[in-house]
């Protein structure tokens, strides 16, 4: 079973399950973004920024992290670090005004809320196997907007590979062709990407397998209707309603199965 990096406890904002994304309305967690997904024991990963939306808001934000070696979340463990005395605790700031575009739609990326560092010891008592396939290092952010508590948090890989992950890249195109205009009814939306990376993995008889990712792209609008909210790269997605006068804006979120994470808009 393949795991995305990226859950989101409290806001629906993607899982290999395909659960359907609603339309942006309110403040919404889209993703969390790093330079890098996969590193080095010992690495610092800087530059860790919020991708949000805050349709009709436009407000500061401030919330807790907490970092520390991932408990097994992927295997059924709680999203928390009660386990890890070693901890790390901080605060960030988001101010959702500053990326409003028109009409108030207050979406984008934040300026960078956290770095984390990953422990040289990670690898402490692990096998082989799990020193290649990777050790996760989360860092957990909450916060309360509008009476209500948040939280996601963003897992970052601590692996030997010798060629660590790196984020997805892709075009978004209208029609099969750039976007050079919002959609109307009927037009098909897609994401062209050749940015899946191959990569080792080890199975548990200690054979090793080359695996090929799967990018996969959340689609968010702040109007109207898609057919599907999730597709893969490659593959269309039909917008369901005729083009608005008012303002609005379109996302496609693409990550790879391994922590990548992207997006591109209009």
């Amino acid at each position: 079973m393949k795991y995305l990096i990226l859950l989101l406890l409290c806001v629906s904002c993607g899982g290999s399950d395909f659960k359907k994304i609603e339309r942006l309305k309110g403040f919404r967690i889209l993703g969390i973004q790093s330079p890098q997904s996969e590193v080095d024991p010992g690495a610092t990963v800087n530059n860790i920024r919020v991708l949000f939306s805050d349709v009709g808001g436009g407000r500061a934000i401030s919330g807790t992290t907490v970092s520390c070696i991932d408990p097994g979340i992927a295997l059924g463990a709680k999203v928390n670090c009660d386990h890890d005395p070693n901890r790390v605790n901080g605060t960030y700031n988001i101010n959702t005004q500053t990326e409003d575009e028109t009409g108030g739609l207050f979406t984008g990326l934040s300026t960078s809320v956290a770095s984390v560092t990953v422990p040289a010891q990670i690898f402490l008592g692990r096998s082989s196997r799990e020193q290649l396939n990777g050790v996760g290092y989360i860092i957990i952010f909450t916060f309360e907007a509008d009476g209500k508590t948040f939280s996601a948090f963003k897992r970052i890989v601590a692996t030997n590979r010798v060629l660590k992950n790196t984020n997805p890249t892709g075009q978004l195109l209208l029609n099969g062709v750039n976007i050079a205009s919002l959609p109307d009814k009927d037009d098909k939306l897609s994401v062209s990407s050749s940015s899946a990376e191959t990569y080792q993995y080890e199975n548990v008889d200690g054979s090793l397998e080359t695996r090929t990712e799967e990018i996969q792209v959340a689609w968010y609008i702040s109007y109207g209707k898609l057919n599907k909210p999730k597709t893969f790269a490659n593959e269309e997605t039909e917008f369901l309603e005729d083009r608005s006068s008012a303002p609005f804006t379109l996302f496609a979120v693409i990550r790879d199965e391994r922590g990548g994470f992207s997006y591109l808009r209009y």
